[in-house]
């Protein structure tokens, strides 16, 4: 029996059922009886560390694949006899022990690897001692059937070979009188058969003098004899003296391979439970993942259910194709006591049953099925559901139900969970009520949680005013006139009775005269109800309305982010290919300028007698001007380009112009300059060269004339260049 639940609440809770469905997912019948053996637990650590072991076994399972372990078999019988010396196993059960510690051995070898990923999976295989000696005894005497190798040992295969000898020669002397006389109609049949070990042949009874032998057995109908010819008496004689020394060779085998099982004894039995208990953590997790089930978090008060389901009900568990509507609750903060109501078979007893059993599943271990579940560990579960009216024990409804009511607050420490079905039934209304009322008064003052369900319109009222009890609703469709067995918290129910009768087919006059009998405040409460339900319907289709927009706007937000973050990634790209165009740009640029250089320094070594003529100022002019042109090319055609990819991505590009381009050319200079007035320019003078942008200083300033106008000579790194004056500006 559990420490928290009684046999009764188990029963009434189908608990005994859903280990049976577990169960069914196990490979073996240790894994099986495990899951059977369960029962809910009060002790937190020991639960989470069960839950902790069924998610290790969910992810390795999910990365690995399950591990075979369904060749293993049981082992304390066998195990058993052996401590009896002189005990020998059959080949065949030494044969399933070879197997089992074989899964052992593989279950060691495989969760030994990656054990950080799962180490309580890891701590199940590092307990099992290795069994590989005992396997490779095993497999060098039995084969895969369980038949003992000839090669077991080498006077096992010499026997055999004399017996396989002697035995065709039998046959062969044999084979010898079938054909002779079968020939004479000595024979019923042409056939060689066994009778007692012996090889023989069947014989007319009416022609028994025709062959001398031995008769070792007579047909049903007397007219066939099974004959031992005298021929073959002595070598038969052989063989079988041949067959008991076989016997003997196999018989010391086996008693030699069951000591190293006896000496195995412990190890087996550490490895019998690893695999019963491997099995049952794999059962587990395949049935969490048949039901959808999670890992239920534990909280000291309260309960949250979201998308729950019944165990039994679900696809894949359940025989019937039926569906079922999952269970959302919430009983949290000050609220201690649920109070549900509604229609005759609208899912009110379903409610219970669902927290109870997904209680008793996550104090188990067991993962639950639901979107999420957050529940208290509970000292206690308590379910009082159904009619347990007996004769013998002189027990109405009513009495059955108070005397488990009664035996519930004789031990209901606080925390434990109280599951009350159709609470005050069984004897006057107005009694009942009140007594219910007194119940869960009595039940919230020792601390407990009680879920209960009823049809009476005091405890609604109660519920109402009381600051621990909350309402519920099993909801309604007033149109088809069918529970929907969606369950509404927070509202009062409605038994719907005369709905119901209506859609059963009850004459209409019938049912007004039910509804005129009516006391008028009741009626006034059924009106009172349908108007607050009518409002609840219009909050709970605005509330899903605002759910579906916030939604749409989540989805729109992470969307825009996501295009932002796409974007400034572009950009970022768009920037790092503009430099890298700019600075081919600039190279090409300082490539090309420092040609001209080379050249004009060349020209102006062999013009070193004085002032150069206008036309060797025109050549240099030139020169500057597709100097610039290339440049100004250069810088177009990188602009372009960035241009082009700015329009592509939607993002614009600004610059500040070519003669911004950053470099790391030492010529370029970023000090200001004049705006270039015409005038006398000093020896030494700082200027900038445009528009290559070279600094410089002044070596000679030629002043303008009639035939030439305005040029300055200008040292550049040594190199001496004679520029136009407009092309010369101060630097400030």
């Amino acid at each position: 029996m559990s420490e928290v639940a009684s046999d009764g609440t188990l029963r009434v809770l189908d608990f005994s059922p859903l280990l049976a469905a577990v169960a069914g997912q196990t490979q073996t019948s240790m894994g099986a009886t495990a899951i059977l053996r369960l029962l809910p637990l009060a002790d937190h650590h020991i639960i989470e560390d069960r839950h902790a072991e069924v998610d290790e076994c969910r992810r390795y399972a999910g990365q690995n694949g399950y591990l075979g372990v369904g060749s293993a078999e049981p082992l304390a019988d066998w195990l058993g006899s052996v401590s009896i010396e002189g005990t020998v196993l059959e080949a065949g059960a030494l044969l399933a022990i070879g197997r089992t510690a074989g899964v052992a051995n593989m279950i060691r070898d495989r969760l030994s690897t990656r054990a950080e990923d799962w180490p309580r999976l890891a701590a199940v295989g590092e307990q099992i001692p290795d069994l590989g000696g005992l396997v490779r005894q095993v497999e060098a005497v039995l084969d895969e059937e369980g038949e003992v190798r000839d090669r077991a040992s080498p006077e096992l295969a010499r026997l055999r070979t004399r017996r396989r000898r002697m035995r065709t020669k039998v046959m062969e002397a044999l084979e010898q009188i079938v054909q002779t006389k079968g020939k004479d109609d000595v024979l019923q049949e042409r056939l060689i058969t066994q009778r007692g070990g012996r090889f023989v042949v069947p014989v007319r009874s009416t022609k028994r003098g025709s062959l001398k032998g031995v008769v070792h057995d007579t047909s049903s109908s007397g007219q066939t004899l099974y004959v031992e010819p005298l021929a073959v008496l002595d070598q038969q004689n052989a063989l079988a003296e041949a067959s008991r020394a076989e016997l003997v060779e196999v018989q010391r085998l086996l008693a030699e391979l069951t000591g190293y099982v006896r000496d195995a004894h412990d190890a087996l039995m550490i490895a019998e439970r690893s695999i019963a208990h491997l099995d049952s953590l794999q059962a587990l997790s395949r049935f969490a993942e048949l039901t959808e089930a999670v890992r239920p978090e534990f909280v000291d008060c309260g309960i949250r259910l979201r998308g729950a389901r019944h165990p039994l009900m679900i696809e894949g568990v359940r025989e019937d194709d039926l569906s079922f509507v999952p269970l959302d609750l919430e009983l949290e903060n000050e609220h201690r006591a649920l109070i549900i109501t509604g229609p005759n078979t609208g899912g009110k007893t379903v409610v219970l049953k669902t927290v109870g059993i997904l209680a008793l599943m996550a104090q188990c271990g067991i993962p639950v099925p639901a979107n999420e579940a957050r529940i208290p560990c509970c000292p206690r579960i308590y379910a009082d559901i159904g009619d347990d009216q007996s004769i013998v024990a002189n027990l109405s409804t009513f009495s059955a139900h108070l005397t488990r009511i009664n035996s519930f607050l004789e031990d209901c420490p606080e925390g434990s969970l109280v599951l009350l079905d159709e609470l005050g039934t069984g004897t006057d209304p107005a009694e009942g009520s009140a007594l219910g009322i007194a119940l869960v008064e009595q039940f919230d003052a020792l601390g407990a949680l009680t879920l209960v369900s009823t049809h009476h319109d005091a405890l609604k009222a109660f519920a109402h005013r009381y600051p621990s009890a909350l309402n519920a609703a099993m909801e309604f469709d007033s149109v088809s006139l069918q529970p929907t067995f969606r369950l509404r918290l927070g509202l009062p129910g409605r038994s719907n009775a005369f709905e119901i009768a209506a859609r059963l087919g009850l004459e209409k006059d019938l049912l007004d005269r039910a509804r005129d009998l009516m006391r008028r405040d009741n009626q006034e409460l059924d009106s009172l109800i349908a108007s607050v339900e009518g409002q609840a319907e219009a909050l709970e289709s605005g509330r899903m309305i605002v759910e579906e927009q916030q939604a749409e706007l989540r989805e729109t937000v992470a969307a825009a982010r996501d295009q932002k973050a796409r974007l400034a990634e572009h950009l970022d790209q768009l920037r790092r290919d503009g430099k890298d165009v700019i600075s081919k740009a600039v190279d090409g640029v300082r490539e090309h300028g420092e040609r001209l250089l080379a050249e004009l320094a060349e020209e102006m070594g062999e013009a070193k007698r004085g002032r150069a003529n206008a036309d060797r100022r025109a050549r240099w002019a030139a020169q500057a001007s597709a100097v610039e042109n290339v440049a100004e090319k250069s810088l177009s055609t990188a602009m372009n380009g960035l241009s082009q990819q700015s329009e592509m991505s939607g993002t614009k590009i600004w610059s500040t112009g070519p003669e911004h381009i950053d470099s790391d050319l030492d010529l370029r200079s970023e000090a200001p300059a004049d705006s270039g007035e015409q005038g006398p320019l000093e020896r030494g003078q700082p200027v900038l060269v445009q528009p290559l942008n070279l600094r410089g200083t002044v070596a000679r300033d030629w002043l303008p004339s009639d035939a030439d106008g305005a040029s300055v000579e200008v040292d550049v790194r040594g190199k001496r260049l004679l520029v136009e004056r407009d092309r010369v500006r101060r630097l400030v």
